[in-house]
C-alpha cells in the first residue's frame, strides 16, 4: 500500500507474528499543552495480512493501549485506513493488505519547564496467512517538551501517505436507511471518487451485515447508488447502531473513495410485513389461474361435483396450509445452511419431479376408474379426512413450478425476514390459494347452480383427465433434462408398470386383502423407480444458447454492461409452466426478436432447472424467491422487472426506455 522508509532515530520498533510494529510522531518536540500526532504502523510480512476495525466472519481487530506521562490525554478518535474485502469460502473478512496505520492525536501536559516525555503502546494483533499468529509489542518514543514545535517531515509524510483515502478523514455520506427483519438497503450520492467503484459496505460491528453474503449495488437514473445486503439471521441491532464504511472492496487508494456513512432520514419497513401480507393473499387467489394448476383445478371440480362434507374440506384446507408453512420451515433452514434456494427450489431435485409425475399418474387412474354416470363408486364420506389432506399437499406440490403475479415479491420479501414474517406471508398465500375452493363449495348459490349428477359427468371425466396426462408427460420432459437417458427410460417403464398393477383389480366391491397385494407391489415398484432416477447420475441442463440467447454469468453480463449495452435477463427453468408459456408468446417471438434487433439488445438466459449458486443468487439480489423473473438492465440504471406473465407491450416498454446520460 505504501513504503515506510523508517529511521532508527524516528521511533521504536519491533517485530513479532511475521509483522514489523513501528511507533511514530509527527513531531520531535511539542510545546507545553500543545498537540501532537502519533500513529502505530503494522506491517506484515507478504502474504499475511491483519484485521480491520470489526473483522468479519474471524479474525481480530488490533488494539492499542498508551501509557502516557502524567497529565497527558489521548484522543479516542483513531483514523486508519479502509479496509480490504478478504474472501476464503465460506468466510469473509475486512482486512488490510500490505501495512496498516493506526493514528491517534496526543495533548501534552501544561508543564511550563522543559522535560523529555515517553510515550509508550502497548500493541496486540493478529496476523493471518493459512495460519493465524497473535503478536504484541511495547513501543516507546521520546518526544521534547519545550518552548517550540519541531516537526519530523520523514514521520509526517509517512503518517499522510498511510491515511491516504481513510474514511476516518472523509465527511461522512448521508444515507437514507430502509431496514428489514433480514435485509438493509442503503441510499446515497457518492463522492466524484467513488464513482465507477465496484462499492462495498464494511460493517463496523457485529449484527449489522452478513459478512459473506453477496452485495447488490444499482444507480438511479438520478444519480444516486442503492446498496442492498443481508443482515445476519437473529440481528438486533437497529438504525441508531448502523455504523460502517462505504468504499472500494479493493481497498481505497485516493480520498473520498471511501467514508462512513450516516444514516439520515433513515427509516424502517414498518410496513412492509403487512404490504407482504396482502401481497401473498392476493398472488394466492392468482395462483388458482397459473397453468400449472390446471390439473389441480381438475381435483377441486370433483369436489364441487361431490358436494363433499364439510369435514372433508377442512382437512383439504389444513393440507394446503401444512404444506406452504413446511416449504416456509424447510427453505428457512436450507438458507440458514447457506443454501440459495428459492420457491419452487423442490423441481430442480430429478427425484422430486419423478415423484411428481408417479402421483399424477395415479391421480390420472383415480379419475378414470371412480366415476360412473350414476356418481362415484366411494362416496364422499367413506375416504376420510386425511384423503383431504392429502389432496391439499399434492394441490400445493403441483403448484410449486409457479409464481404468480404479486407472489414472487411478497415471498422474496418473506425469505429475506425472521420467521415470523416467514410465516405469516406463506399462511396468507395458503390462504389465497384455498378461499376460491371454500367460497365455491360454502356459498350457498353457487352450490345450487351446480348441475344434478349425470351423463354429463363421464364427459367431464374425460375432459378433466387430459391436463392430468399432459402434466405426467410435461414432468417426463423435464425429467429428460435432469438425467440420463437410461434412468429415465427405466423411471417411465417401472412406473408404468407400477400404475398398470395398481389399475388391475376386479370392478365394485373387492376384499382389501385382493387389492392390498397389488397396490403394495405397485408402491414398491415406484420406489423402485426413483431409485433409478437416483443411482443412475444426473445430466447438467443446456445454456440454453441457440436462437442468439447467451448462456448467463456473473462477468458476461458485466462485460456487456461495460460495453454499453442493453441486456435482457431471462430466469428460466424447465420445470416452470409459466415460463415455458412466456417464451412461446411473447420471448421467441419474431415480433420480439425484432423489438431485440431495434435496442441492439443483449439476450441472456439463466437456466435455474438443476440447482445453480451463483443463478440462485442472482435471483435472490432482485427481491424475489424464483421463477419466471424478466429483468432489462442497462450501465448506471436501475434493473428493471417485468411482470412475471410478460407481454410484448410490457418488454417494449421497459426496452425503450431511454438510458441515462
Amino acid at each position: 500500500m505504501f513504503a515506510l522508509p523508517v529511521a532508527a532515530a524516528a521511533a521504536t520498533d519491533a517485530y513479532d507474528a511475521h509483522t514489523r510494529v513501528t511507533l511514530l510522531s509527527e513531531n520531535a518536540a511539542v510545546r507545553p499543552g500543545g498537540t501532537l500526532r502519533v500513529a502505530v504502523v503494522l506491517e506484515p510480512d507478504p502474504d499475511w495480512h491483519v484485521y480491520w476495525v470489526y473483522p468479519g466472519d474471524s479474525g481480530e481487530s488490533p488494539r492499542v493501549h498508551w501509557r502516557l506521562p502524567e497529565g497527558w490525554t489521548a484522543d479516542p478518535k483513531v483514523d486508519r485506513p479502509a479496509p480490504v474485502l478478504h474472501l476464503t469460502p465460506p468466510l469473509a473478512t475486512s482486512v488490510h493488505r500490505g501495512s496498516a496505520i493506526w493514528a491517534q492525536t496526543l495533548r501534552a501536559a501544561p508543564r511550563p519547564e522543559p522535560y523529555s516525555a515517553d510515550l509508550t503502546a502497548e500493541v496486540w494483533w493478529l496476523a493471518c496467512k493459512e495460519e493465524c499468529l497473535p503478536g504484541t509489542a511495547t513501543l516507546t518514543r521520546s518526544v521534547r517538551i519545550d518552548s517550540e514545535d519541531l516537526r519530523d517531515p520523514e514521520a509526517a509524510r509517512i503518517i499522510r501517505e498511510g491515511l491516504k483515502g481513510s474514511p476516518d478523514l472523509s465527511e461522512t455520506i448521508r444515507t437514507q436507511v430502509l431496514m428489514s427483519p433480514r435485509r438493509v438497503e442503503l441510499s446515497f450520492r457518492p463522492t466524484d471518487a467513488m464513482r465507477g467503484e465496484g462499492l462495498h459496505f464494511f460493517a463496523a460491528g457485529p449484527g449489522l451485515a452478513e459478512a459473506s453474503a453477496p452485495q447488490h449495488l444499482t444507480e438511479r437514473s438520478d444519480g444516486t447508488y442503492v446498496l442492498s445486503f443481508e443482515r445476519p439471521m437473529g440481528a438486533k441491532a437497529t438504525l441508531e447502531e448502523l455504523k460502517g464504511v462505504i468504499g472500494p472492496r479493493e481497498g481505497a487508494t485516493r480520498d473520498g473513495q471511501a467514508a462512513w456513512i450516516d444514516p439520515v432520514a433513515a427509516s424502517d419497513r414498518s410496513e412492509a410485513p403487512a404490504a407482504a401480507v396482502l401481497l401473498a393473499f392476493i398472488g394466492g387467489l392468482l395462483l388458482n389461474l397459473m397453468p400449472c394448476v390446471l390439473p389441480v383445478l381438475s381435483l377441486k371440480a370433483i369436489r364441487l361435483s361431490r358436494g363433499n362434507e364439510p369435514g372433508s374440506l377442512i382437512a383439504y384446507v389444513i393440507g394446503v396450509f401444512l404444506t406452504f408453512w413446511s416449504a416456509a420451515t424447510l427453505i428457512f433452514l436450507l438458507k440458514a445452511a447457506g443454501r440459495e434456494v428459492g420457491w419452487g427450489f423442490q423441481m430442480q431435485s430429478p427425484v422430486f419431479v419423478g415423484l411428481l409425475s408417479q402421483i399424477f399418474g395415479f391421480v390420472g387412474l383415480s379419475l378414470f376408474r371412480e366415476w360412473t354416470p350414476a356418481g362415484p363408486v366411494v362416496t364422499p364420506g367413506s375416504r376420510g379426512h386425511w384423503a383431504g389432506v392429502g389432496e391439499g399437499v399434492l394441490s400445493v406440490a403441483a403448484a410449486a413450478p409457479c409464481v404468480a403475479p404479486f407472489m414472487g415479491s411478497a415471498i422474496g420479501y418473506a425469505l429475506a425476514a425472521g420467521p415470523a414474517e416467514s410465516f405469516a406471508v406463506f399462511g396468507s398465500l395458503a390462504a389465497g390459494y384455498v378461499t376460491p375452493l371454500v367460497l365455491a363449495t360454502r356459498s350457498p348459490y353457487l352450490r345450487t347452480q351446480l348441475p344434478k349428477p349425470g351423463a354429463w359427468m363421464v364427459r367431464l371425466k374425460y375432459l378433466l383427465l387430459l391436463p392430468v396426462i399432459g402434466t405426467v408427460v410435461w414432468l417426463m420432459a423435464v425429467l429428460s433434462r435432469q438425467v440420463t437417458g437410461g434412468a429415465l427410460a427405466l423411471h417411465a417403464a417401472v412406473t408404468l408398470l407400477a400404475i398398470g398393477l395398481a389399475a388391475h383389480r376386479p370392478a365394485g366391491r373387492t376384499a382389501p386383502s385382493k387389492i392390498g397385494v397389488p397396490l403394495l407391489c405397485a408402491l414398491a415398484l415406484g420406489v423402485l423407480a426413483l431409485g433409478a432416477i437416483r443411482s443412475e447420475g444426473s445430466r447438467t441442463a443446456g445454456p440454453g444458447g441457440a436462437d442468439g440467447w447467451r448462456p448467463y454469468s456473473k462477468t458476461a453480463l458485466q462485460n456487456a454492461l461495460d460495453e454499453g449495452r442493453t441486456v435482457f435477463v431471462d430466469f428460466t427453468a424447465d420445470w416452470c409452466l409459466t415460463c415455458q408459456l412466456n417464451k412461446r408468446l411473447v420471448l421467441d417471438t419474431p415480433a420480439t426478436e425484432k423489438l431485440f434487433d431495434r435496442y441492439g439488445t443483449v439476450k441472456m438466459r439463466a437456466d435455474w432447472t438443476r440447482h445453480d449458486t451463483e443463478i440462485g443468487a442472482a435471483i435472490a439480489s432482485y427481491g424475489r424467491s424464483g421463477v419466471p423473473l424478466n429483468v432489462v438492465l442497462r450501465r448506471g440504471r436501475e434493473p428493471v422487472l417485468l411482470p412475471e406473465i410478460l407481454t410484448h407491450g410490457a418488454l417494449r416498454r421497459a426496452l425503450h426506455d431511454p438510458p441515462a446520460e
